[in-house]
């Protein structure tokens, strides 16, 4: 029976573990940071914001897989939105996870 209640457990821990992967309409979506003078030209499409990692996954993901998974999430959503750039806010700080905050916006080609 312990051996049961184990497998079981483990099972739920580990169907935390999967990150989320950049799709392709996410692909062409460029990230920025401080480039507050280029955004003044992008069409406004919406804040968005994606989070990654639980209370009882976080130990089995690096901090760099999760913040690669959120930069993906926010990416494939904001694609969706028909946007082509986001803009970070500064990041969430939680113990157990990471959260971003982002505008996108459709921006002119350089």
């Amino acid at each position: 029976m312990k051996k049961i209640y184990f497998i079981g457990l483990l099972s739920f821990l580990l169907v935390g573990c999967e990150t989320t992967a950049l799709h392709h309409n996410g692909k062409p979506v460029q990230v920025t940071w401080n480039n507050t003078q280029h955004m003044s030209e992008c069409e406004p499409k919406g804040t968005i914001v994606a989070s990654q990692g639980t209370w009882y996954n976080y130990w089995l993901l690096n901090d760099g897989d999760l913040t690669e998974a959120v930069l993906n999430n926010l990416r494939n959503k904001a694609g969706k939105l028909g946007a082509n750039t986001i803009h970070l806010y500064a990041p969430q700080t939680f113990g157990t996870s990471v959260t971003m905050t982002a505008n996108a916006y459709l921006c002119p080609k350089a």
